[in-house]
């Protein structure tokens, strides 16, 4: 699933893309360095000496950006403009968030909810020609984010003033234990749909939340339900109290 986003650049889980060829015509630009600042062991460039091991981008906050030799038209109004076309067909013009960087005035088409091609031209695919089109000439493409871990039925909830009262342990705001200032909790099983709504505005698509609310999100850690969400697939599985520990025992 996809989400757009309007201006921040939102962190993105990494999804597989199969690549596709550019035309000649819109080949990509790499980004140029960042000028030189006197005083400035790195030049002024904030992307130098901020490498960590693992990261694709080498702990990068700033991902390289690769320019397609193009520009989407901006719509009169909103961050998109839609096009008719084949449904199940869908071709989304934009800046697209990819695992190595940022692909600025890309293109991604995706065949009946599956990603066939992302690049600055996609126009060899077949189902290219007949697609819906959703130009974001000022829109981010941002692969959907998953939220791995809430509670969704405690989201009705407002953060809780505990002033400047640490703790260290979660019994001692659940339960009050060790002295500490039990804060109060408690769920709403009819505030499922609002937080869903929240994650997705966020920029979630699919939520371990402990429950689920029907539409808006896929919820990964339910099954046979109305949605039919991961009706073909086993249950996530996981223990809010491992430790079989919910009274409030500390060991």
């Amino acid at each position: 699933m996809l989400k757009i986003v309007r201006a921040a650049l939102v962190p993105a889980l990494l999804f597989g893309l199969t690549a596709c060829t550019d035309s000649a015509d819109s080949k990509p630009k790499p980004s140029g360095g960042d000028p030189a600042v006197a005083g400035d062991p790195n030049g002024g460039d904030p992307n130098v000496g901020d490498h960590d091991q693992g990261d694709p981008n080498g702990g990068d906050d700033n991902p390289p950006v690769t320019t397609c030799d193009r520009t989407w038209p901006i719509p009169a109004s909103g961050t998109c403009e839609l096009t008719a076309g084949n449904k199940a067909h869908l071709l989304i013009r934009g800046d697209v968030l990819q695992p190595t960087g940022i692909l600025a005035a890309g293109e991604l088409l995706a065949v009946n909810g599956i990603i066939t091609c992302v690049g600055c031209d996609c126009s060899q695919e077949t189902a290219y020609s007949d697609a819906a089109l959703l130009t974001c000439g000022k829109g981010v493409v941002s692969p959907g984010l998953i939220n791995a871990h809430d509670h969704i039925t405690f989201t009705q909830m407002s953060p809780a003033n505990h002033g400047t009262e640490r703790y260290k342990h979660r019994h001692e705001w659940r339960k009050g234990l060790n002295g500490k200032t039990k804060i109060p909790a408690s769920s709403n099983a009819n505030s499922t749909e609002w937080g869903e709504m929240r994650q997705v505005m966020g920029g979630a698509t699919s939520v371990f939340g402990s429950g689920s609310g029907q539409g808006f999100m896929r919820n990964l850690d339910m099954s046979g339900n109305a949605l039919g969400e991961l009706s073909s697939h086993n249950n996530a599985e996981y223990n809010t109290f491992p430790l079989d520990d919910s009274d409030g025992t500390m060991s």
